[in-house]
C-alpha cells in the first residue's frame, strides 16, 4: 500500500492504494467511521465502483473505489472544491493511511 497526491486535474485526490479489492475499501470506510467518527451520507454502489460521500470537518468528501485505479478520497466539488477541502482531503487521507497502514 503506497499514499500518493495528485492534482493534475485540478483538485486534490489521495490516492491510498493504486492497486486493492473491495475489501481494503469496506476496511477504510469502516474505519473513518470507527476511528473518526465519520458517516455516510449517501452510497452509490456500482459494478466497479463506490462512491461514498461523507463530511469532514466542513468539507463534503468522497471516499471511492475502483477495481482499476484502486482506493482514493477526493472532494465532491472537483475543480469547485476550496483549498480548505483539498486540505482536508490531505488531512483526513493521511490519517487514514496512517490507521490503514498499522
Amino acid at each position: 500500500m503506497s499514499l500518493s497526491i495528485e492534482t493534475e486535474k485540478g483538485w486534490t485526490e489521495v490516492v491510498l492504494d493504486g492497486n486493492c479489492g473491495y475489501e481494503k475499501f469496506y476496511n477504510a470506510a469502516n474505519t473513518l467511521h470507527e476511528e473518526f467518527n465519520i458517516y455516510f451520507l449517501s452510497k452509490l454502489d456500482d459494478f466497479d465502483t463506490l462512491y461514498w460521500d461523507f463530511r469532514y470537518k466542513d468539507s463534503l468528501l468522497c471516499l471511492h473505489y475502483n477495481i482499476y485505479i484502486g482506493l482514493s478520497i477526493f472532494p465532491r466539488g472537483f475543480k469547485l472544491a476550496t483549498i480548505k477541502d483539498n486540505e482536508r482531503v490531505i488531512e483526513i487521507g493521511e490519517l487514514l493511511y496512517e490507521k490503514l497502514s498499522s
